[in-house]
């Protein structure tokens, strides 16, 4: 049986996926410019739970099943994934290794192992693949960058420790800096821009976009979500962002609010944790009918122990949590294929979800030879581009 790795990461995960068509995010929300829309939490965040069907959300669909060999098997879970240039990357949580796969999930080669040698990384939060290279965001305030062949090129040393990079054009990097490491609390929350070397060109303060906001803003922890590569939501912030053209300008398009479950910049963490309020967003999957997002609240951590997938129906505002029909946290796959989990969001209209082995019924893992052993498969859905 595959190792199981049981973690809930403090900080929420990360930039997950990149489009390989010509058109980018950005440049299909500047058409939308001006249109801004909030999403309100109910009170009753367990109130509202509802089996989401595949047919509704999709218009096609195919299954990418990720080869299992004796040098490439991965844990039950992961959540550092990225979709590039027809090619997918898998980083294990389990044994802190890059796994390299083909869009027909042939399993290709690994990248770097854990420890504290120049070829391997100790804790990663964040891969990015862009310009021609790999880069890992470890702890030890530092980036490894590798060639796409798996080859270390070099360590990017920083003098504070970032959470979340991103790729922006002209080859360059922001690394996103966002708690007390700075000497004045006012200076915390600022994007780190480099050069593809890794040589610091400029730092850019955040605090002067929230002073922008079209809605309130709560608190921003070290926490980051983003699920476009020019997307984000800073932790216990209404408002949803995205960056242009991969630049470092963000327009807010969307908040989603927290109505009760806000929280005081006043209060200290342990008054929050009393109030069994604060919600804590982690991934975005926004298409054209619904906006998804996994979310945390002190008050549903007793629901089967994870995150849930939040929902809102865009043409009705409705909001509910996604169950499947044997009452999991899954998205139900009524066109023969395993139910499944959100795993990443490729614009446009990607959605990349994954299910278990295991989980796969019997005449779908003999026409996919899926033994239940095997590792994951990948969901791959075309969504529907007109809202229902």
């Amino acid at each position: 049986m595959k190792a199981k790795q049981v973690c809930w990461a403090v900080m929420a995960i990360a930039l997950a996926a990149c489009s390989g068509g010509k058109q980018s995010y950005g440049d299909e929300r500047k058409q939308e410019e001006g249109k801004f829309i909030t999403y309100p939490m109910p009170d009753d965040l367990l109130a509202s739970q509802r089996e989401l069907k595949l047919s509704e959300l999709a218009d096609s669909v195919w299954y990418v099943p990720l080869e299992t060999t004796p040098q490439c098997v991965l844990a039950e879970k992961f959540d550092h994934f990225r979709y590039k240039d027809s090619t997918f990357y898998v980083m294990d949580d389990y044994s802190k290794t890059v796994y390299v796969f083909s869009d027909k999930g042939k399993f290709l080669r690994n990248i770097g192992n854990k420890g504290n040698g120049p070829k391997e990384f100790y804790w990663c939060y964040q891969l990015v693949v862009d310009n021609g290279s790999l880069y890992i965001l470890d702890m030890l305030n530092r980036i490894k960058k590798y060639d796409w062949e798996g080859n270390w090129i070099k360590d990017i040393k920083l003098t504070k420790q970032p959470y979340r990079l991103l790729a922006l054009k002209d080859g360059k990097l922001a690394a996103y800096i966002s708690d007390d490491q700075f000497p004045k609390k006012e200076d915390a929350y600022s994007w780190l821009v480099l050069d593809a070397e890794g040589d610091s060109l400029t730092c850019i303060d955040t605090n002067a976009w929230r002073e922008k906001k079209p809605v309130q803003n709560y608190w921003v922890e070290n926490e980051f979500s983003s699920q476009y590569p020019t997307a984000y939501k800073e932790a216990y912030n209404d408002s949803l962002y995205y960056f242009p053209s991969g630049s470092l300008q963000p327009v807010p398009y969307a908040s989603i609010h927290p109505g009760i479950h806000r929280l005081d910049l006043e209060q200290t963490w342990e008054e929050v944790l009393d109030m069994a309020h604060g919600l804590r967003i982690s991934y975005i999957y926004d298409t054209p009918q619904y906006l998804f997002f996994n979310y945390k609240c002190m008050c549903t951590s007793s629901v089967q122990g994870g995150p849930l997938l939040g929902a809102f129906r865009k043409e009705t505002g409705e909001f509910f949590n996604v169950f499947d029909e044997n009452g999991e946290q899954k998205i139900t796959n009524d066109w023969g294929g395993p139910d499944f989990t959100l795993l990443a969001c490729v614009y446009p209209n990607l959605l990349i979800g994954v299910a278990g082995a295991d989980a796969c019924p019997d005449e779908f893992a003999k026409k996919y030879r899926v033994k239940e052993d095997d590792n994951q498969v990948l969901v791959m859905i075309k969504c529907k581009t007109h809202q229902i």
